[in-house]
């Protein structure tokens, strides 16, 4: 009898760690589901746009080189690569001219998106044209040289259909033109550190 007990509560015990590990997998297999529905936002464009001044709103398209203009700003789009809508809560777009970049992302100013502004899958964003700055003569000087680059990295954040906050950080660096081919290059994110880009 004592012996058939143990027994008995050994088959239970295995029964419970089998069922145990079937709902961990099931877990898991769920929030590998959800992950794949939930939204993604990736930078689908950037483009350097040459201004007349510091407060214009319209200008011309730079399309790569190295002599950048006195004044410029930025238009940006992202994409939403997921399987869900997902609704824009805040953006900060950052520049500076350096020939590196800092240890970790310096933010300052986020500004806020209209409360109705949603992308569905593969949508990509209307115009985000929100960083208009001015170049100093050193700095064009030192990306005309290639002492140093224009760098543009910010950070975008996101609610998903289950109401979570995410946010997608990214970098970009002008290089202006091939450095052996000599045609014109705009932003690339070739040599970005790894988390300037990450997302959470």
């Amino acid at each position: 009898m004592w012996k058939a007990g143990e027994k008995q509560i050994a088959i239970a015990k295995e029964s419970a760690g089998a069922a145990l590990a079937a709902a961990e997998a099931a877990t898991l297999q769920a929030k590998a589901a959800i992950g794949v529905a939930l939204a993604s936002l990736e930078l689908k464009q950037i483009f350097l746009i040459g201004l007349k001044n510091v407060h214009s709103v319209n200008g011309g398209v730079v399309d790569g080189g190295l002599d950048l203009r006195e004044f410029c700003g930025l238009d940006l789009h992202f994409k939403n690569v997921g399987r869900t809508p997902t609704r824009l809560i805040m953006q900060c777009v950052e520049w500076r001219v350096s020939f590196g970049l800092p240890a970790e992302p310096d933010c300052q100013a986020f500004f806020p998106f209209a409360p109705d502004t949603v992308l569905r899958p593969d949508d990509v964003s209307g115009r985000i044209f929100c960083a208009n700055f001015q170049l100093s003569r050193e700095q064009r000087d030192a990306v005309r040289e290639r002492k140093a680059s224009l760098w543009v990295y910010g950070i975008i954040g996101y609610e998903d259909f289950l109401g979570e906050y995410r946010e997608k950080i990214y970098c970009v660096q002008w290089i202006g033109e091939d450095p052996i081919l000599g045609s014109p290059v705009t932003f690339v994110t070739l040599l970005v550190p790894h988390h300037y880009v990450k997302k959470y």
